[in-house]
């Protein structure tokens, strides 16, 4: 195993532990979008490589608006444009969609999703997007501050 993907995957973890039960306490009815969920995926990869996550999380720092959870929605969607490149890596690894890189496979089938996000992040009707934008770079500087 990469230490470089562990940390990865370590990190990822945490992330998404935080935000997706916060994106799923607090969904935006009105809004014809599902978000793609990967945690249970990645947590089993991280138990199919002896990975210890447990504490591996943060609270999350905003409050339940329009605006932040677009803007968390913008970095955890986004994540999927990355998934293929990850996932050649992970395969060099020996890992794939069945071990190690579960989490990737989720994301490389909910890569259409970034486009429907896109198109709904842009027409909903008064929404701050510079907002959402500060909130996408405090989530995504988190992600990359954690150890």
């Amino acid at each position: 195993m990469s230490e470089d993907y562990a940390r990865c995957l370590i990190a990822t973890h945490a992330l998404r532990s935080a935000i997706e039960p916060w994106l799923s306490a607090h969904p935006l009815s009105d809004e014809a979008f599902r978000p793609t969920f990967a945690l249970k995926e990645l947590s089993d990869d991280c138990a199919d490589l002896g990975l210890s996550v447990s504490g591996s999380t943060f609270e999350v720092p905003f409050e339940p608006t329009k605006e932040n959870w677009f803007g968390a929605l913008y970095v955890m969607e986004g994540s999927s444009l990355g998934a293929p490149v990850l996932m050649s890596m992970a395969r060099k690894l020996g890992y794939d969609g069945s071990f190690g890189a579960r989490h990737l496979a989720v994301q490389l089938k909910a890569r259409q999703t970034w486009r429907q996000f896109i198109d709904i992040f842009e027409e909903v009707p008064g929404l701050d997007i510079s907002a959402s934008a500060d909130t996408a770079r405090k989530l995504f500087s988190i992600a990359l501050s954690h150890k």
